[in-house]
């Protein structure tokens, strides 16, 4: 993919209220999907759509954290 079209789609996802919000609310601490789908107000689908879409780009990172129980 060409660093024009990089950027291209970083500008449509910026443009999107949902991926803001989710860069947003996860600036400060990480959020599980039902949590920023909680937050968001939005759909568990929309949250994973934008989600994926902002890890391609590079603007969002998933990790995965085990809980103690």
């Amino acid at each position: 993919m060409s660093e024009e079209r990089d950027l291209s789609e970083v500008f449509r996802l910026l443009h999107d209220e949902y991926a803001r919000q989710i860069l947003t609310e996860t600036s400060g601490e990480s959020l599980s999907a039902k949590e920023l789908a909680d937050r968001c107000d939005a759909s568990l689908s929309t949250i994973y759509r934008r989600a994926e879409a902002l890890e391609a780009v590079g603007l969002l990172a998933e990790r995965t954290e085990l809980d103690a129980d």
